[in-house]
């Protein structure tokens, strides 16, 4: 029964080890989501458009961007440029006004506005941003810091507790 529990034990802490390593990074690294289907990512337009996005945050304090939604004038709606995997975002709405969701999330958004940028708007996992100058929204970037708590996914979470559960009982046998 002994070697029972300690397998199940060291399968278990395996098994967190594996969920914390699935657990997307901050950082994120991967295949950008482009604005659509018909479009093929490579290397160098998903770097350019990512280090668009990072001199933007950086610009108004960020340590680094999480997506950028730019307007589309043919299809009257926000198309998204850049996103990082490890998270997920929506923009929608008009030039005067747009509504955003990130998560996990954004800790500021900016907006760019004919020649010029303004950062008035906090962060958070939504909100919406308005227009501020003559000239309408003609993109929204979403921006984040080193900083901010990573979110566990459910996966990780549940072996985490499930982990901890099992290993409370066997410690308490011995």
């Amino acid at each position: 029964m002994k070697n029972i529990g300690k397998t199940l034990l060291i399968t278990l802490v395996i098994a967190m080890l594996a969920g914390i390593v699935y657990t997307p990074s901050i950082e994120g690294k991967g295949i950008p989501q482009l604005s659509t289907a018909s479009e093929q990512p490579t290397i160098s337009t998903y770097t350019e458009a990512l280090n668009q996005c990072n001199v933007s945050c950086a610009e108004h304090g960020f340590d680094f961007g999480i997506a950028r939604w730019n307007w589309n004038n043919g299809q009257e709606q926000y198309v998204l440029a850049v996103q990082r995997p490890t998270y997920s975002t929506s923009v929608s709405g008009s030039q005067s006004s747009a509504d955003w969701t990130s998560v996990a999330d954004a800790a500021g958004v900016i907006t760019h506005e004919g020649d010029h940028s303004e950062f008035d708007f906090a962060g958070g996992p939504s909100g919406t941003v308005t227009q501020t100058g003559e000239t309408g929204i003609r993109s929204v970037v979403l921006c984040g810091n080193y900083n901010q708590v990573p979110e566990f996914t459910p996966i990780a979470g549940l072996i985490a507790v499930s982990g901890s559960v099992l290993a409370f009982f066997v410690i308490r046998r011995k």
